[in-house]
């Protein structure tokens, strides 16, 4: 029996379909891998000319930029990370200009406005911009590369309007893409984070688990009866409820905390450098405090809390996971309490009270296994 043979025509669309996917999360990159693209496309039809010209020095100038820039990509591509090498192609791409302008002349000075422009692409615009002004300083002041002081004069002024437009439109690039992110990361109701910003943090806090410092705690935040009160009071009620909720929990957490909104009227909570006790208090102080203040109208809310302490090599997914069985144990149990998941102890009774500004003994407050 023959073996089967490889799908050789259905693996071209399977790896442009990761790389588009790729390119299309990753901002940074994309502009990165087009800008070293253009340029070395852009580069090579002059290499070739000046090396059928014999022009030997400049040909070895053109062959370091296209290797540094290959390179570059190469290893922005395997790693991800986008700023150093963006970085090093700012400074190579702007000293082979000024090393063309002193080889080649005229022909040189040309090069550095694409290489001016390009500087906003690679780097963040504060340093495109001082790196710019220093190539345009450094090319005008040059002796015997221009005809005459006007014509110095005239290359930099228009070499600094362009860099001052290309800096003006980075401003606003910036600022609009910032605004983008925030949209594509945060709930635009309660301006929680939403579930793709929680995945991220989530996955981001499992990968810096350091056992000799202090531990991380996941919790699942869900609001008792909701669907009542969206039945009886309509969803306006339902949302105002959900609003408030965001709100009174920010109120009784640290700076350092995050918030998520998962779903409806479930949210997230994670919580750095803690220990079992200072979740059960954090987690408790939130209970109370939303018992307290929030309303719907038909009488007060309150919120059942499951949670879980993040183990050593333990991924997001089982983490939350834990978090999730807690608080349908904290469902189970009746409602309005904080479950801790995990095999340990309950805090001691003095250091939660301590802890939460309220008697130790609290039959809402439950460990489960």
């Amino acid at each position: 029996m023959k073996a089967p043979r490889a799908r050789l025509p259905d693996l071209q669309p399977r790896l442009l379909a990761r790389l588009r996917l790729r390119l299309a999360e990753d901002f940074r990159l994309a502009v990165l891998l087009l800008c070293g693209v253009c340029t070395i496309a852009g580069i090579l039809p002059f290499l070739l000319t000046r090396a059928w010209r014999g022009e030997w020095l400049v040909v070895a100038l053109d062959v370091l930029v296209i290797v540094a820039i290959a390179s570059a990509n190469i290893h922005a591509w395997r790693s991800g990370r986008t700023r150093g090498p963006g970085a090093f192609l700012v400074l190579v791409n702007n000293l082979g200009a000024f090393m063309l302008t002193l080889m080649a002349g005229m022909t040189g000075v040309l090069w550095t406005f694409p290489v001016l422009l390009m500087n906003y692409f690679l780097v963040d615009r504060l340093p495109a911009l001082a790196t710019s002004l220093a190539l345009v300083v450094l090319v005008a002041a040059q002796p015997g590369l221009f005809a005459e002081p006007m014509q110095a004069a005239s290359f930099a002024v228009t070499a600094g309007l362009v860099s001052l437009y290309a800096f003006i439109f980075a401003h606003r690039a910036a600022r609009q893409h910032g605004r983008l992110e925030g949209l594509a990361r945060r709930d635009p109701m309660t301006g929680a984070g939403n579930r793709r910003q929680m995945e991220a943090d989530l996955a981001d806090a499992a990968a810096r688990f350091d056992p000799a410092r202090p531990g991380m705690a996941v919790a699942l935040l869900d609001l008792d009866h909701f669907k009542a009160i969206n039945d009886t009071y309509g969803h306006d009620a339902g949302d105002r409820v959900i609003v408030n909720f965001a709100a009174r929990v920010r109120e009784c957490v640290r700076g350092r905390d995050r918030l998520y909104r998962f779903g409806g009227e479930e949210f997230v909570l994670l919580l750095e450098e803690v220990d079992a006790a200072g979740a059960f208090a954090a987690l408790e102080k939130v209970r109370r405090h939303v018992g307290l203040t929030l309303h719907a109208p038909g009488g007060a809310v309150t919120v059942s809390i499951g949670a879980a302490l993040l183990r050593q090599d333990e991924p997001w997914q089982p983490w939350l996971a834990r978090a999730d069985a807690a608080l349908y144990a904290a469902k189970r149990g009746g409602r309005n309490k904080v479950v801790l998941a995990g095999a340990m102890e309950p805090p001691s009774g003095a250091a939660f009270a301590a802890a939460a500004n309220e008697p130790a003994a609290d039959p809402r407050l439950r460990l489960v296994t």
